[in-house]
């Protein structure tokens, strides 16, 4: 039998929390569009912009510096953020809406998305009571990953070190 740590909770979100969730990331994504707020390094769950950009870009920015005319030495550092839905702080993300110039209409809405909301858990035909989740965010939701993107564009993203 598989470490309980190895099991990944799953989201069962109503229609209209579907539809709901989609509304707001079309407009958080118009808006971060229109002003230019998207990281330009960005390539997680960006539209048109994925693994293969990535690499591209690394591949272009490690062969310039090897090239160059001091030959330098390159090396790349990657992070994989474990459990990063379940662990997303409000507080951040609240932080960053606003920060960002988020309007208020906007940063309301999706705070509410992200507060108040409950879990109970099921194990075969048991399922056991509720209990608030005070961070995190729904995994699969439609906004998770753009809002997950905003806390995560002031990270340190091609630092010379």
């Amino acid at each position: 039998m598989s470490p309980v740590a190895n099991y990944r909770p799953i989201s069962l979100l109503s229609t209209i929390g579907k539809i709901y969730g989609k509304i707001l990331t079309t407009r958080l994504t118009l808006y971060l569009n229109d002003n230019n707020l998207n990281h330009p390094h960005q390539y997680g769950f960006t539209r048109n912009r994925g693994t293969g950009s990535s690499l591209a870009m690394s591949y272009e920015y490690i062969s310039r510096h090897m090239a160059g005319p001091y030959k330098a030495r390159v090396s790349l550092v990657s992070r994989d953020i474990k459990g990063a839905f379940d662990h997303l702080d409000h507080r951040w993300v609240k932080y960053h809406l606003s920060t960002l110039g988020i309007p208020p209409v906007l940063c309301k809405a999706l705070s509410s998305f992200l507060d108040g909301r409950t879990a109970r858990i099921r194990i075969g035909e048991i399922i056991g009571p509720s209990f608030p989740l005070e961070g995190g965010s729904p995994k699969g939701a439609s906004p998770s990953a753009k809002v997950f993107n905003l806390v995560m564009r002031n990270a340190p993203i091609g630092e010379n070190i």
